[in-house]
Order: structure tokens, then C-alpha cells, then sequence
């Protein structure tokens, strides 16, 4: 798990095998770090970023490829209902 506030802190904690029962949060978590170094901080920035944006540039790819495929359906009633099912699967 890592959590980043601001672009200034960083916190990373390993989460042990969560499927058994702990008796509190701290039996859960193994080795954990934290940082407010800007080389560190910025660096999981950047990668949550890509990330976030690889997942932006799959779903417009996906609704693209339904507007391609626009020619093929009759009714563009249709093509809106797929559009519309594929986003609440996207979510």
C-alpha cells in the first residue's frame, strides 16, 4: 500500500496475508517506510500517474472502438447502450 500526500510525503506499508484475522491493523502491516524526500516522493507520483493514465487511454480506446464499429449496427440507439454498459464496467 502506498499513500502519497501532497506531492511531499510518501508512505509505504507491506500488508501481510490479510485473508486471516488479526486482532488489530498493526498485526497486519510488515515492513513499512516513509519518506518527505522530493526524488522519492515524486517518483511514486510519477507512477501512480502513468498508471492512471494508461487506465484513461484504455477506456477511451474501448469507446473508440465502439464508435468504429458504429457503421456495423442499425440503430445507434444500440451503439449508446454499449457505450453506456461498457463506462459502468470501466467504474
Amino acid at each position: 500500500m502506498t499513500v502519497i500526500v501532497d506531492k511531499e510525503l510518501c508512505l509505504t506499508a507491506e500488508i501481510k496475508d490479510d485473508d486471516n484475522e488479526y486482532d488489530s491493523t498493526v498485526e497486519v502491516l510488515g515492513l513499512a517506510t516513509y519518506s518527505n524526500s522530493e526524488s522519492t516522493v515524486l517518483s511514486y507520483a510519477s507512477i501512480f500517474e502513468t498508471l492512471w493514465i494508461q487506465a484513461e487511454l484504455k477506456s477511451k480506446k474501448k469507446v473508440a472502438y465502439f464508435l468504429a464499429k458504429g457503421s456495423q449496427y442499425g440503430n445507434s440507439c444500440q451503439i449508446l447502450m454499449d457505450i453506456l454498459s461498457l463506462r459502468k464496467r470501466l467504474r
